[in-house]
């Protein structure tokens, strides 16, 4: 229950030893030990169903305590136990009290053994059935009645149980009724300590008795955000004119949804008692470990319960802790479960470039009802959230059912309503989305709110990114130009990373969508339509930028403020005077006089044209854009072109090089990055920024 790591002695050997806060001040060493300790976290908050993580880090005769959650790190100041060994001794006897809850597992989830009638249940639920349907597009289905399961989903939920990964049964409570799922090893998971921990699964619903997907994530705490779960029931109720029941076409269809017994992470709690000014906490700071021989985390708990939900704060108070909560590095997480009706495959899984435009066509659709029917913004397209989902139709005009494979826009976590209330705090400190597909106007603005033409260049960049890794062209060098155009960043003048300089010039027209930034070749596919899809594509995002950017140039500027009536005038030094002087007759001034050349005004942008101002609003569109999208996938030339698909044009020899974004899921700049997993992966290198610690901001030292 309690994990105790050993090192040598000497401060070289412990990570969070220095005279500066930061705690990876220091060697290497020190470093290494830090991502050793952080891996050993990752591993067992993998493998069990925790809510945190208490560690004994023993350097040497010294010891320090450690707490892990999904917020960061809680570590105690060094004692030396054998000058001290009341304060270890003290410690272990308190922890040795503790419940399992205490000590941080999570009680709504039940580990399975051999012998429980739920394990042996799965073990029969991962065998073929015969009345299993093939999912392969556009295979008949034969007649028949009830629930069926598509030959994947058993196939995904028998490799889930395969092996000695732990098994458990999951609690979701919605309105207080519980539902009980059974799951074994998430299909999908963030290994990531700090952040969201996200896990997906291929559960079995008990109740109902079928497969469906779960959900078990950290969520991001912030008031005036809804649960991904309350917005999936709105986009599964929204009504036509006539109140009739239309919904949100190609959206998940929401099961149950809950946060998980008022789980949250702690450690903003600690942060925020240690900024906060003891004026402000109206209690007596706590003294530390070294000074009271031994506290228990128990008690630690019951002395922040207490500062948090103790008497009632002055006025004073109560904006002092709003402003310590709104400068807190450390995001606090609540922990959630959504389940919905949909198993569906990664977008990765398309098998042609006119399968790919059915996908991508589906979602902009979702999108559109979304927008429309439910005033709602995705704020997060990116190819993790596009999928493929079989479903069983019957079209007009055919006499079978068959399977067809369809987009369903997934993950809306991230969503806000059009024009609601929202928390400020959640746009000044973060830029949500996914890096490589967020548009060039949000990456180079953080401040700026994601609008429809945003959204829209989003579904451009992932059409654009899967094109090239999955489909026949003519650029050899993809994994380069993956890395130039999805991945760099620049620095911004605020010290943030901001849009890469390849994405910006394509965008905006500067630079021609080529093989490689210094030439002059431009990428072709050998599937015809997609070029010309592309082509019109970039040249409404060029507009769109080129009258963005003329607006932003030519707004009026604020008039100069008026020198005060009485100013004092400016008297110089004698030797600046005779300096001045001195210079102005080399110039061949003299007297009062003014020089030659006055100041110039600055250049105004021109206007651009009526074609260009059409194009523009395109970018603003679902119309237009399907428009565009459905042309290239309704021409008649996609039959030469069927076998388009490669396995991966992105070489596992590639290693990227340049300036790539770090990827921080702690610090409040950041946004939820997707791992490019075929490229660093396969291929074992680790881009060289990325080196960096990726959990700095994630730690208090108490």
């Amino acid at each position: 229950m309690v994990a105790v790591e050993v090192t040598e002695d000497g401060t070289q050997n412990d990570p969070f030893d220095g005279q500066k806060e930061d705690v990876y001040w220091g060697s290497d060493k020190r470093q290494q030990i830090w991502d050793e300790l952080s891996e050993h976290a990752e591993h067992v908050f993998r493998y069990q169903r925790r809510t945190a993580l208490l560690m004994i880090l023993v350097i040497g005769r010294s010891f320090r305590f450690l707490r892990w959650d999904r917020s960061g790190t809680i570590v105690t100041p060094s004692i030396d136990y054998y000058m001290k060994p009341q304060v270890l001794c003290g410690m272990l006897w308190r922890m040795a009290q503790l419940s399992n809850e205490e000590l941080g597992c999570d009680p709504s989830a039940t580990r399975l053994w051999r012998q429980d009638a739920d394990y042996i249940t799965m073990n029969a639920l991962s065998l073929p059935h015969a009345e299993d349907l093939d999912h392969t597009d556009d295979a008949e289905v034969p007649d028949a009645e009830g629930y069926r399961v598509f030959r994947y989903v058993r196939e995904m939920f028998s490799h889930s149980i395969q092996g000695n990964w732990p098994r458990y049964r999951l609690e979701v409570v919605q309105d207080g009724k519980k539902f009980f799922f059974l799951v074994g090893k998430p299909t999908f998971q963030n290994e990531c300590m700090a952040g969201r921990g996200t896990q997906g699964f291929v559960a079995y619903d008990l109740q109902r008795e079928r497969f469906v997907w779960l959900k078990d994530v950290w969520r991001a705490h912030y008031d005036f955000v809804d649960q991904e779960g309350t917005i999936l029931m709105r986009l599964n109720s929204t009504k036509d004119a006539a109140g009739k029941l239309d919904p949100v076409k190609n959206v998940p269809t929401i099961v149950c949804h809950g946060d998980v017994r008022g789980q949250t992470t702690r450690t903003p709690d600690f942060w925020e008692m240690k900024n906060m000014a003891p004026a402000a906490q109206g209690i007596k700071s706590s003294p530390s470990i070294q000074d009271t021989h031994a506290q228990s985390v128990g008690s630690r708990t019951e002395e922040i319960s207490t500062f948090v939900k103790g008497r009632k704060r002055t006025r004073a108070e109560a904006e002092e802790s709003a402003s310590v909560l709104d400068a807190c590095p450390l995001r606090r997480h609540t922990h959630y479960r959504i389940v919905v009706e949909e198993v569906a495959m990664p977008l990765t899984k398309f098998t042609s470039g006119h399968q790919l435009l059915t996908i991508i066509l589906d979602c902009i659709i979702a999108h559109k009802d979304a927008v429309e029917k439910a005033k709602i913004m995705h704020r997060d397209i990116s190819g993790g959230n596009i999928l493929i989902y079989p479903r069983i139709m019957l079209l007009e005009g055919c006499d079978t059912t068959r399977v067809l494979w369809r987009g369903l826009l997934a993950d809306w976590e991230l969503s806000k309503p059009i024009g609601g209330v929202h928390d400020d705090r959640t746009a000044r400190r973060e830029r949500m989305g996914t890096w490589q597909y967020m548009s060039v106007a949000v990456l180079l603005d953080h401040s700026k709110d994601v609008e429809l033409s945003d959204e829209l260049e989003s579904f451009f960049h992932v059409l654009l990114y899967h094109a090239l890794r999955y489909l026949r062209s003519n650029c050899t060098a993809v994994g380069s130009f993956i890395e130039h155009f999805f991945d760099s960043s620049t620095e911004g003048v605020d010290g943030r990373d901001c849009c890469g300089y390849l994405k910006m010039r394509i965008m905006t027209g500067n630079m021609p969508l080529a093989i490689l930034p210094l030439c002059t070749e431009l990428i072709k596919f050998d599937s015809e339509p997609l070029n010309d899809m592309f082509s019109e594509l970039l040249a409404v995002f060029k507009a769109h930028y080129a009258v963005r950017d003329y607006n932003a140039h030519n707004r009026p500027r604020p008039p100069k403020p008026s020198k005060p009536e009485e100013s004092k005038p400016l008297v110089l030094p004698r030797f600046a005077l005779a300096r001045r002087r001195y210079y102005r007759a080399l110039i061949g001034l003299t007297g009062d006089e003014q020089p030659l050349t006055s100041k110039p005004e600055p250049a105004r942008l021109p206007k651009p044209s009526d074609e260009v101002y059409a194009n523009a609003q395109m970018a603003s569109s679902h119309g237009a854009i399907l428009s565009i999208v459905h042309d290239a996938w309704n021409r008649r030339k996609w039959g030469e072109f069927t076998l388009d698909r490669v396995e991966d044009n992105a070489l596992v020899t590639y290693k990227a090089r340049g300036r790539v974004r770090p990827e921080d899921t702690t610090t409040m700049s950041t946004v939820k990055r997707r791992k490019i997993e075929t490229i660093h992966e396969r291929a074992g290198v680790v881009p060289e920024a990325s080196s960096r610690p990726p959990r700095k901001a994630g730690t208090c030292k108490i």
